[in-house]
């Protein structure tokens, strides 16, 4: 009977998530006040009820002020995530930018990094210029390495320093670190200096008295550190942080060359808890409960209780509840032997994330991951058709393993690409190969890493067994993707796509996938497609790429400005400082020349020698191909000056000395006549001795 009923009725959740997604992207451009949020979500609830009790109207005009009323609360949600803050909310007090006395309890766990501590603090009381007064909201405090060694969960502290804000993004293409913080709910940063600065109130077994505390503290974070303990037992250096990564999503301890190994392969996914570290811990656990108990739904119920745990001991990212969410309703529908909707079960994720969490919809593991899920969803059995039917027969394992593998694996690829794209500038051509290899092994080490974490609480010999065969796989599974990942064009740099782009892309991709529907289904989204199509192509017409272009960027201490001529010739000038915390060409100019899609740099003009203008320049000379350097030949000794030569001199860059020449020759630089303003660029070649002692 259900199949007759219209598809928005068959998948309520899918419509219902949809609705309260586009109300929560409104809430997000458009600031409406949470009482006139309200009060239209009430009338048209009301109008809906008395529709219904009257009998009078059809049930499809119900749905339209319902859908309505659905948008407006998705609206209403994000408003109050974002902005319903109570009057003594941190955000709303004016103490950011004065040294403060800020009292306030530990909720996360403490996070290393290189030789700073950071620790997430729930602000109870402030104090500043001898004012006090209660406060709420998040707080992430930074202090040096065992500083505060004894801190922990739950720890009520009072800690002395200068409040800030998080930093937004400074450059295009820049990494907005104030939004990143402001998704997670923490809208102040404190440095603390020295351990004088931080006061214990009380330990964390007094401070955590409600239950939820009592459950992270006593529960989770004993589970979490296990598995730490069980991998650094016998595990060091990368095999160790990959397997915490394969495990618990963390990503801290990777090195940044396997991180972007990792990347340019395109299978940094496995680094984030997903289906498919979701799926192993629901066959390992319902297999090991079926040995205990003859009953299946006994066994389920077990099993959904320890999915539960392992959501927690994720940390709650967006992947592992929103795979979590499918598998539990898929396992509630085994218990009470009902057939589950995977559109719906996807969906109805979706929802509950969004509704506990509304800011995950500009989060990139939410977007990566429902739109992994999604695109397999829909595109593998499109895909697949592809193949000629000897190859996809599922019967054989060529079919399942090998041709299902690859439908699979592009599936995925398709669906992330733009979002890829968009946040990395990158875009891994290899991936679908190496994921056909990579997936798989990590299978096999999540088992046997689940495996050593069970028995390293109480049998440490076996789980050093479990780790020893581990290290094996680990150590295959980084030389694989270490190969990948340093083929020839493996990877791709692309600019940052438009909101146009992304619409023409999901259009032409719903049109392969509903390529067997029906044939109004496939005009309507051509039609869409071709419009957008021409939207994007008139757009770029209508560019008007005949200006000269002057981007001042933020470097910190240091100067750097990238300039495009009206012919297209591309500049930079200085490239800002380098050291051991910040690296202006990383951090800063790379993101920016990749993100508006620079893979060329016709001249660098050094404007002189300082590590403040030139440090930058050793990144972008290892990653963009630049034609030559102008510089005005002052020699310098040090070595960030060498290594920038040495670089230049493998690369085989030209260097040219621009000196001081005859002041009309000056004034003809600027002459009209081209033939008398190459004489400005002509104050003479250098061909010398480079700088560090090379020779071209």
């Amino acid at each position: 009977m259900a199949n007759h009923l219209p598809a928005e009725m068959r998948r309520p959740a899918l419509i219902t998530s949809l609705f309260f997604t586009l109300g929560i992207l409104t809430g997000h451009f458009v600031d409406i006040p949470i009482f006139h949020l309200f009060l239209a979500i009430s009338t048209l609830l009301i109008l809906c009820i008395s529709a219904l009790v009257s009998g009078r109207v059809k049930t499809a005009w119900i749905q339209i002020p319902l859908l309505t009323a659905v948008v407006f609360s998705g609206c209403f949600r994000y408003e109050l995530s974002t902005r319903g803050f109570p009057l003594n909310h941190i955000s709303n007090l004016p103490c950011f930018g004065k040294d403060v006395a800020l009292e306030g309890q530990i909720i996360g766990e403490r996070q290393s990094l290189q030789e700073l501590t950071r620790v997430t603090l729930a602000a109870r009381r402030i104090t500043t210029n001898g004012f006090s007064t209660e406060a709420c909201g998040k707080v992430m405090v930074t202090f040096k390495e065992g500083v505060a060694h004894s801190l922990g969960y739950g720890d009520v502290i009072r800690v002395y320093g200068r409040l800030r804000h998080p930093p937004p993004a400074r450059n295009p293409g820049g990494f907005d670190y104030r939004s990143y913080l402001l998704r997670r709910g923490i809208f102040g940063l404190l440095s603390v200096s020295s351990p004088e600065d931080i006061e214990l109130v009380e330990k964390g077994e007094e401070g955590s008295r409600h239950l939820y505390g009592l459950f992270i503290s006593k529960v989770i974070l004993p589970i979490r550190r296990g598995i730490h303990s069980s991998i650094d037992r016998n595990l060091l250096g990368a095999p160790a942080a990959v397997l915490k990564g394969i495990i618990l999503g963390e990503k801290r301890g990777l090195p940044d060359k396997v991180k972007s190994a990792f990347a340019d392969a395109g299978v940094i996914h496995i680094l984030a808890v997903s289906g498919l570290h979701v799926g192993l811990v629901v066959a390992i656990f319902f297999s090991l409960f079926r040995l205990l108990w003859s009953s299946s739904r006994w066994a389920t119920l077990a099993t959904l209780l320890a999915l539960f745990l392992y959501m927690f001991v994720a940390d709650l990212r967006p992947s592992v509840v929103r795979a979590s969410i499918m598998a539990a309703v898929v396992l509630v529908g085994l218990v009470l032997e009902r057939d589950s909707d995977i559109v719906n079960n996807i969906a109805l994720a979706a929802l509950i994330i969004l509704l506990i969490w509304p800011q995950a919809l500009f989060d990139i593991s939410f977007q990566l991951s429902f739109g992994a899920v999604v695109a397999i969803v829909s595109l593998y059995r499109p895909l697949l058709s592809l193949f000629p039917g000897s190859l996809r027969r599922q019967d054989r394992w060529w079919g399942k393993w090998v041709f299902g593998a690859i439908a699979v694996s592009t599936s995925a690829q398709l669906g992330v690409a733009p979002i890829t794209a968009f946040h990395f500038n990158r875009l891994p051509l290899v991936s679908i190969v190496a994921n056909i290899v990579v997936v798989p092994t990590v299978g096999v080490i999540l088992a046997l890493g689940f495996l050593a974490s069970a028995f390293g609480f109480w049998c440490a010999p076996v789980a050093t067994v479990f780790n020893a065969a581990n290290w094996l796989f680990l150590k295959f599974l980084l030389k694989t993707v270490r190969f990948f990942a340093s083929l020839p064009y493996g990877a791709m740099h692309v600019p940052s796509p438009s909101l146009l782009f992304f619409l023409v892309y999901f259009c032409v991709l719903a049109l392969f996938a509903q390529a067997q529907n029906s044939i109004r289904v496939r005009k309507g989204l051509l039609f869409s497609a071709l419009i957008l199509a021409n939207l994007c192509l008139w757009k770029a017409i209508w560019a008007n790429s005949s200006r000269l272009q002057i981007v001042f960027l933020d470097v910190g201490r240091g100067n750097a400005a990238f300039v495009q001529f009206p012919n297209g010739r591309k500049v930079l000038i200085d490239a800002g400082p380098k050291s051991l915390y910040f690296d202006a060409g990383k951090t800063v100019i790379c993101p920016f020349l990749h993100h508006i899609g620079v893979k060329r740099i016709d001249a660098v003009i050094l404007t002189h020698q300082d590590n403040s203008h030139i440090g930058g320049l050793i990144s972008v000379l290892e990653n963009f191909q630049v034609d030559n350097i102008l510089d005005n030949g002052q020699p310098s000794s040090s070595w960030t000056c060498n290594r920038l030569w040495e670089i230049a001199y493998q690369k085989g860059v030209r260097h040219w000395i621009i000196s001081a020449i005859a002041p009309e020759s000056i004034s003809a630089g600027a002459h009209p006549d081209r033939r008398q303003r190459n004489r400005f660029f002509a104050g003479r070649t250098y061909e010398g001795p480079w700088p560090g002692g090379r020779n071209l």
